[in-house]
């Protein structure tokens, strides 16, 4: 083949062809490899994270267990008869270092092992955050007793003045209690209520029968708070009132888009204290004599709200109705309503 012939030409040229093509494959072999490589990589990646996460898990589990274990107490008596009962449990009278405690069982009763166990996990969370909780105004949790098999026990102080619920249903609730003393209940109530929600603890069942008094009567303290977050616990300590696993709490404290969808704020509990607020002005209980079904009629369906007491201070009255307006958006913060009595009255209650 002569050399620079038209044949010489196009077999360099065929050659050449060929070396671009064994250069793309080689490239594209390359580009492969690396895009395996690549993808190999994230693969790993993505197993590291899922074993941190597993690995975080595991250490949060035993975290919860351990503060469980720790902040368990042995009381050094504890009464037979319990002194109150609720939806959620009794209470007991008992002895813990020298003081008067008080002993609240929530019944495990009919649970299965797995079932217990799920609630003993929810139970260490929520009460990690309540036993953190310092404020006057709520009251104070101990530790717990889980020792028996048949109930998870929350130790907290005693309150030896009773619900406020009592206090309102004395005799002579009307002559006996002046206007100042019903605003220093009040302005307890919401402040404690401020602190929680600055703490992210949101309450669910305010209502004057989950208010305590001190032995004076003369200052409350908000309680069975915390707990009622978790639905687990809400599934083992309390019932729907409300019937076929719907929203949890006391009907006639219930705010309409609580009733309506099950919606949770801030706002839905401020609802609540403003029923706590009427009760305190009348000294009655809301909605008397209506079944669950009749209240969420009278709440949803027509809008209404217990009669606006005769002679009840002014600013009380408006309180009351900006904390029950129907839509959330139109109800006041706690830190608001805080501020609202801390300045208002004839008497600025004290702190």
């Amino acid at each position: 083949m002569a050399k620079g012939s038209a044949v010489e030409h196009e077999e360099l040229s065929a050659l050449g062809l060929k070396l671009d093509r064994i250069a793309a494959d080689v490239s594209t072999v390359i580009d492969q490899n690396a895009h395996q490589q690549e993808s190999l990589d994230e693969v790993k990646e993505m197993v590291a994270a899922k074993n941190s996460k597993l690995r975080g898990q595991a250490l949060a589990r035993q975290d919860k267990e351990r503060a469980l274990k720790h902040l368990e107490l042995e009381l050094e008596s504890v009464e037979e008869v319990p002194f109150a009962a609720g939806a959620s449990g009794e209470v007991f009278r008992g002895q813990y270092q020298g003081d008067e405690v008080a002993l609240k069982r929530i019944s495990l009763v009919g649970m299965t092992a797995a079932g217990r166990a799920k609630v003993l996990k929810a139970f260490s969370t929520e009460l990690a955050i309540m036993v953190k909780l310092r404020s006057p105004r709520i009251v104070a949790v101990f530790g717990v007793v889980t020792t028996d098999a048949s109930y998870l026990g929350l130790v907290v102080e005693m309150c030896s003045g009773g619900t406020l619920r009592e206090a309102l249903e004395a005799e002579d609730y009307a002559m006996a209690v002046d206007e100042a003393q019903r605003r220093r209940w009040l302005l307890d109530v919401a402040l404690g209520m401020s602190y929680l929600y600055s703490k992210s603890v949101e309450h669910r069942d305010l209502k004057t029968l989950n208010v305590l008094l001190d032995a004076s009567r003369r200052r409350c303290k908000v309680s069975d708070f915390g707990l009622s977050q978790s639905e687990s616990l809400n599934t083992a300590a309390t019932q729907s009132t409300m019937g076929g696993g719907g929203a949890k709490g006391t009907p006639a404290y219930m705010a309409p888009e609580l009733l309506d969808s099950n919606t949770f704020t801030e706002e839905t509990d401020v609802y609540a204290y403003a029923l706590v607020i009427w009760e305190v002005l009348t000294g009655e209980i809301p909605w008397r004599g209506l079944n669950p079904v009749q209240v969420a009629m009278q709440i949803l369906t027509k809008q209404a709200r217990p009669a606006v007491p005769e002679g009840a201070p002014a600013d009380l009255v408006t309180l009351m109705q900006q904390c029950w307006a129907h839509e959330p958006d139109a109800r006041p913060k706690f830190v608001a309503i805080k501020a609202e009595l801390l300045g208002s009255g004839p008497e600025t209650p004290a702190k």
